[in-house]
């Protein structure tokens, strides 16, 4: 058997485990152990690095999430565009980030309600 473990999580990852018996006959792969939290000293906790205003930190993954018709999806391109060219495109201002690699992922609308000419055609 190998053990990967990490104690602040309390996870463990066994290979090729033994079968759990589990209490109506079936077996089970998974076991969880659950251990206290350990607080980090302060001093060793690392700023975050924000991209965009107080939106986007390097390393996460952000959503907008919202009722509809709320400006939710022209406000996120709008700040991919800006991560993009490095520049805020409401205000002008540079980003402290520079020029970004960005990706958008929209969860609710077609392609053919994000594509620009699609808007003028309904105009």
């Amino acid at each position: 058997m190998e053990f990967l473990t990490d104690g602040e999580l309390g996870l463990e990852i066994i290979e090729d485990p033994p079968p759990l018996q589990t209490t109506n006959g079936t077996t089970a792969l998974l076991r969880f152990y659950f251990a206290p939290y350990s607080f980090p000293d302060p001093a060793s906790i690392a700023r975050r690095e924000w991209l965009y205003g107080r939106h986007y930190i390097r390393g996460g993954i952000s959503a907008s999430v919202g009722a509809p018709g709320r400006a939710k999806s022209t406000t996120v391109l709008s700040e991919i565009m800006s991560m993009a060219v490095g520049r805020d495109l409401l205000t002008g201002e540079s980003l402290p980030a520079g020029p970004l690699s960005a990706a958008y992922l929209n969860g609710e609308g077609t392609q053919d309600e994000l594509d620009p000419t699609s808007f003028l055609r309904k105009l």
